[in-house]
């Protein structure tokens, strides 16, 4: 009986301390994440996001950051070629709604034959993904973040 006990004990105990662990990885993993997630940097701050001062009077500059980290940054950077040329001063480069096409279908443009994307399409492999459903307000956002980002 005593040797019954003693065993379900030691199980009990590391049992305890498993769920203890796990429980302390769990909290651990999840800031972490939370941390590289929110929105690819580091942490959001009220005043300052990603080192760069945030801009009160403009509310898309942080939704736009969201969605730059969410739907660009796989492929882009601001300020350096990745997959995609980097971002920084494109809409002064390129009109809003050439950009809006382009972000929309850019195998379109291709089909269509825009002298632009021709020429820019000569360099690549493969077309950039297609964000159809991506409302012209929320690529509005990223261009503003893009616009107003030092990094």
């Amino acid at each position: 009986m005593r040797h019954k006990l003693s065993i379900t004990l030691y199980l009990t105990t590391v049992a305890s301390l498993l769920m203890l662990g796990i429980i302390i990885y769990a909290i651990v993993s999840k800031s972490k994440f939370e941390e590289e997630q929110v929105f690819g940097c580091g942490v959001v701050y009220d005043d300052y996001f990603c080192g760069t001062s945030a801009l009160s009077s403009n509310n898309h500059h942080p939704y736009g950051k969201k969605l730059f980290v969410l739907n660009c940054k796989s492929c882009h950077a601001i300020h350096k070629k990745l997959v995609g040329p980097a971002l920084k001063g494109i809409t002064k480069i390129r009109s809003k709604e050439w950009l809006y096409s382009f972000i929309k279908n850019s195998q379109l443009m291709y089909d269509r034959k825009d002298p632009i994307i021709l020429e820019i399409h000569d360099n690549r492999i493969g077309f950039m993904h297609s964000f159809q459903a991506l409302p012209s307000a929320d690529i509005d956002s990223i261009f503003t973040y893009i616009d107003h980002s030092y990094y």
